[in-house]
């Protein structure tokens, strides 16, 4: 049995950012705070979402669904969502956590619009 895994081979207790990281992003990092403590349903959010050369950017989008992000541009499958914020700069769940993009664990982060483009809701 793998201990501190989960899903895609995410480590636990890898951390978010370090002193020595030049980018850091704040936002409800997929692999720390927003783990688990989805926006309320129907809220308008941004997601901050990577691809694998570490390339970032902010997408407009909201949270319909358990676990279900839509994202309100089209955007590629090569990006995931490295964390969301609130589209009115609300902090539901306290302090944000400081994310470095060169740290993340790009193959387990989920996808940046979840919502796929089979979701009848999806904004395609």
């Amino acid at each position: 049995m793998r201990r501190g895994r989960y899903g895609h081979g995410y480590k636990f207790n890898h951390p978010l950012a370090s002193e020595a990281s030049k980018v850091v992003l704040r936002c409800y990092a997929s692999h720390g705070v927003g783990y688990g403590k989805d926006p309320t349903y129907n809220s308008a959010i941004r997601i901050l979402a990577i691809n694998a050369q570490r390339e970032t950017r902010w997408v407009d989008g909201f949270y319909c669904a358990y676990e279900r992000f839509v994202c309100l541009e089209p955007i590629g499958d090569e990006w995931r969502r490295l964390g969301y914020v609130q589209a009115d700069a609300s902090e539901p769940w306290g302090q944000m956590d400081a994310v470095d993009p060169a740290l993340a664990q790009f193959d387990s982060l989920p996808a940046c619009d979840s919502a796929s483009r089979s979701f009848p809701g999806a904004a395609r």
